[in-house]
């Protein structure tokens, strides 16, 4: 069966995927848990991945958390409203172009600044 490791053609270097940590400061404050869902929905499609299901918790204070859980991994996030901070965990492996999804959110959320930390996952050394 096919596990979905990435094999890069240059090198020969098999890992499991890319994990994008992405922190997004100064982000639209008056987005809403359906705009998150929405936007998870969004990211999953242009990267390629299929989107399994989603969940947006709202808490008192207005902030929110979510995740989409993927066929190849997941993407989720937790905002700090009051601080106008969002924090983007992007896991996914197989086909998929996790970058792009990256490139909708912070362009969705109207960021800012963003900073971005990339990591291969699944390396044997």
């Amino acid at each position: 069966t096919k596990d979905h490791f990435i094999v890069d053609d240059f090198t020969g270097e098999e890992y499991a995927g890319h994990h994008f940590i992405i922190d997004i400061w100064g982000f639209d404050t008056s987005l809403r848990d359906f705009d998150f869902d929405r936007i998870l929905s969004k990211a999953s499609e242009i990267a390629n991945a299929k989107k399994l299901y989603s969940h947006v918790h709202k808490f008192n204070d207005g902030g929110l958390s979510g995740v989409a859980v993927l066929e190849e991994s997941h993407i989720s996030f937790h905002t700090w409203i009051q601080r106008e901070y969002v924090a983007f965990d992007i896991f996914m492996c197989g086909d998929t172009k996790p970058e792009l999804a990256v490139e909708y959110i912070k362009k969705e959320l109207k960021a800012k600044k963003s900073k971005v930390k990339i990591f291969k996952r699944g390396q044997y050394e």
